[in-house]
């Protein structure tokens, strides 16, 4: 047969010589998820989507979304970036929401509804070591308050108070030594330990806030595991302006992102209390987990992009105090 032997075609191969080129983010950097998840409450409904995305080497990345309530006449969004080209990870995030609302239910329409506008720059660095990591979290913070009264007065007149930008900055540290698997549906050991302080300047008054979030995690079987959780906040004093510089304890809410760019302080989460929200000097929270696997599956339908994983159940007691 006619051409090279192998060896001579394998020589010449490794020796070509590729052209050496610039790093580029395309065509990597393009989304890689997009989502669409409408949420079905009471009285109303919840559309929401997203597109998120990262080079392929992970120093950009970017989450992009929006939602809209049927009750309330605005758009929620959020605008998420982050790089880590000079080491630490720096992330800028923006964003709009309705923070809590009443909805009329003859009408659907919401009685009464709060916003927020928040601006986060916030950067992090881990120090890692063998089996656990702890990442220091410094950021700068800005944000303002909207208070609605819909169907009081014309569409123009329906902001019945307006907040001036309120700066804040903090610091937290957080600890982990989090063991997971696989075919694990929780953490299957170790634990997180979070303690953070953020800074209120309210039209010069300052309010102080302090966070604790402590999670530990305890295999009982394989893959069962038992998690249990203390979570604190207590600030200085209680603004009126800002419910965000308060120790906020909220329910499930009908909203597309929870967070700014630093949700280590925004609120404790409890479970049975959907939409409400309180606000406090104080609050406490004790809760115990129990995560346990039903079926394994790992399988799609045919080449759809639809994959499930495993089916797991959990248990939950939980209790929040509320001292003030």
């Amino acid at each position: 047969p006619s051409g090279p032997a192998p060896s001579q075609t394998a020589t010449e191969e490794s020796s070509t010589e590729l052209p050496v080129e610039n790093y580029s983010i395309f065509p990597s950097i393009w989304p890689r998820q997009w989502a669409l998840l409408p949420l079905i409450y009471p009285n109303g409904v919840y559309l929401q989507g997203q597109v998120a995305g990262f080079d392929a080497i992970d120093r950009h990345a970017y989450i992009a979304g929006a939602g809209y309530n049927s009750a309330i006449p605005f758009v929620d969004w959020l605008a998420s970036y982050s790089n880590r080209s000079l080491g630490p990870t720096i992330t800028f995030v923006g964003q709009e929401r309705t923070t809590a609302f009443e909805v009329d239910v003859s009408s659907g329409k919401a009685r009464s509804y709060t916003r927020e506008e928040d601006f986060s720059l916030s950067a992090y660095f881990p120090l890692q070591s063998t089996y656990w990591t702890l990442t220091p979290v410094a950021s700068v913070n800005s944000e303002r308050a909207f208070a609605y009264l819909p169907g009081s007065n014309p569409a123009e007149d329906d902001l019945v108070a307006k907040s001036a930008y309120a700066p804040s900055a903090d610091l937290a540290f957080v600890f982990s030594n989090i063991e997971n698997s696989r075919l694990a549906v929780s953490p299957e050991g170790g634990r997180t330990v979070t303690l953070g302080s953020r800074l209120y300047s309210d039209s010069g008054r300052a309010l102080w806030k302090g966070v604790y979030k402590h999670s530990e995690h305890f295999r009982l079987t394989d893959h069962t595991v038992l998690n249990p959780n203390l979570r604190g906040m207590v600030t200085s004093g209680v603004s009126t302006r800002f419910a965000s510089a308060n120790a906020v304890t909220q329910g499930r809410a009908q909203e597309l992102f929870d967070t700014t760019g630093n949700g280590i302080f925004d609120s404790i989460r409890v479970r049975g209390y959907p939409t409400r929200s309180f606000y406090t000097r104080a609050s406490a929270q004790a809760s115990l987990n129990l995560s346990f696997p039903l079926l394994r599956m790992f399988r799609g339908w045919s080449t759809h992009p639809v994959f499930l994983e495993n089916l797991h159940g959990f248990a939950f007691a939980e209790a929040t105090y509320l001292p003030f």
